[in-house]
């Protein structure tokens, strides 16, 4: 069974004549613990897909599986919100609250998803340990070199134990020893 299943998915910017295709048709299929790149130069719609898989975008047409669940429908108009994916997304800025600490970057997700203090408390503290985040709970993004940073977005994908994680672009913003530190963390992470 597939763990993430794209069909026929289509999506336009824009609408009528002044419509832009953006997704023409594709699909893929990716089991469980495979790990796929996907390139293609700037504009040929590489973080569109990884946004309408998230639910960010809303395509036009296709299906979308994730697991046992259909997240997305263009014939029956059914679009699941971004919210009750079950993903972990990794944007190529991070997006980290300056105004929270690591440790409450990390919990947001958690805590949308209402799960129990006590239980937030525990999956922060484990999730931050694994990634050698655990000394740096209480500082602020601004005090966190990009590596670290790089870190936390990861973390706060990975703390409710998502089916599936997107990646777009996390390497981008490092220089190039932390770039190739950061992908033999992530190697190491996805062997696990």
């Amino acid at each position: 069974m597939s763990e993430l299943s794209v069909n026929d998915l289509h999506l336009d910017y824009g609408t009528g004549a002044h419509a832009n295709p953006i997704l023409k048709g594709v699909s893929m299929q990716l089991q469980r613990g495979e790990v796929v790149a996907l390139l293609g130069p700037s504009g040929s719609g590489k973080t569109t897909l990884l946004r309408a898989v998230a639910g960010l975008e809303s395509p036009k047409a296709g299906t979308i599986d994730i697991a046992t669940r259909r997240v997305f429908d263009g014939s029956r108009n059914f679009e699941m919100p971004a919210e009750e994916r079950n993903l972990g997304l990794v944007f190529q800025s991070y997006a980290l609250w300056p105004h929270k600490t690591v440790s409450d970057n990390v919990a947001y997700g958690l805590k949308l998803r209402k799960v129990g203090s006590s239980d937030i408390a525990a999956r922060v503290k484990a999730v931050l340990a694994q990634l050698g985040l655990g000394h740096l709970g209480e500082r602020y993004p601004h005090q966190l070199s990009g590596g670290q940073q790089q870190r936390v977005a990861i973390a706060r994908a990975l703390v409710y134990n998502p089916q599936v994680i997107l990646l777009d672009e996390p390497l981008s913003n490092l220089d190039a020893k932390l770039r190739e530190e950061a992908r033999a963390f992530l190697r190491e992470l996805i062997v696990r």
